[in-house]
């Protein structure tokens, strides 16, 4: 491919933000809300239904076809997503930071996959860790200031072609997976639990059995350059995987040798106790219980 071609341009010059929103002559009684803990990875997780009176306070955005939603809080978290035929009664939190492009010179697919860039999330984060709000979070500002390589517009559409194709496939597996795991815990409990037999088993205290082990908030001074990372609430997804991108590094003198994890061990968030991951390997983790 040739990248002569490619012009590095400044991405406010080519989308709109934060276009739309609820105003007095919004039609719609029933309202379908989309909020930031819903969506990870462009996977919707539920949708709550509202009367329109009720509507919570930032449940105000509107979107459309073939935009992008931007957590603007905690970007390493990956809340974001491509709208695909949205609903008519749509909105979205304030939250979410709404991209619409200029198709006739930026495809918008191909502008998602440039903002879900590792290197994308990873610099967008460390604005978000420098702001001064209450929390790590970023401006509308920080995304259009953001610099994008853009080749040709048919370039643009076949790079996105190829990588929504590929999108499907791992979104097929991931469907897959949960159809296996879904019947995996119907079989367990029809053998463990439904089982008549099971009324003759021991019952015991899992304390007896298993050690739970607090993790420590650590300050940023207690942080540095070493061998082992400190695995904290970013790191985790909602489907029980890690997303081993952004592990900070951590100054091996503070914490407990019962605070490493090892092969095999259950991690379980404090704050968020559906987010929760088997650690597979033998990595160099230390856990933090902080945010």
């Amino acid at each position: 491919m040739n990248k002569t071609t490619w012009q590095r341009v400044k991405l406010g010059e080519m989308i709109k933000t934060n276009c739309k929103s609820i105003d007095k002559n919004y039609p719609y009684n029933i309202v379908q809300y989309l909020d930031t803990g819903s969506i990870t990875d462009s996977r919707i997780e539920s949708l709550q239904n509202f009367d329109l009176k009720d509507l919570p306070s930032r449940a105000k955005r509107l979107v459309q076809d073939n935009d992008i939603i931007y957590s603007l809080v905690r970007p390493i978290q990956r809340h974001f997503g491509f709208i695909k035929n949205p609903s008519k009664n749509l909105v979205v939190s304030t939250g979410f930071c709404t991209i619409t492009t200029h198709q006739n010179i930026l495809d918008s697919k191909f502008l998602y996959y440039f903002l879900i860039l590792d290197e994308t999330i990873e610099f967008l984060d460390l604005i978000a860790e420098a702001s001064t709000s209450a929390y790590p979070a970023i401006k509308p500002s920080d995304i259009e200031n953001l610099i994008i390589p853009l080749p040709p517009l048919e370039t643009q559409h076949k790079i996105a072609e190829i990588l929504s194709s590929l999108d499907d496939k791992i979104d097929l597996l991931h469907r897959q997976n949960k159809t296996l795991e879904s019947l995996s815990l119907t079989l367990f409990r029809h053998i463990f639990i439904d089982n008549p037999k099971c009324n003759e088993w021991e019952e015991i205290k899992i304390g007896d059995y298993v050690e739970c082990v607090n993790g420590y908030s650590y300050k940023s001074s207690e942080l540095d350059k070493s061998n082992i990372a400190l695995v904290t609430l970013k790191n985790f997804a909602r489907d029980g995987s890690f997303n081993v991108n952004g592990f900070k590094e951590f100054i091996g003198t503070r914490f407990k040798d019962s605070q490493i994890v090892e092969n095999g061990d259950l991690i379980v968030a404090h704050t968020d106790i559906t987010q929760e991951a088997e650690i597979i390997g033998n990595p160099a983790l230390v856990i933090d219980i902080g945010q």
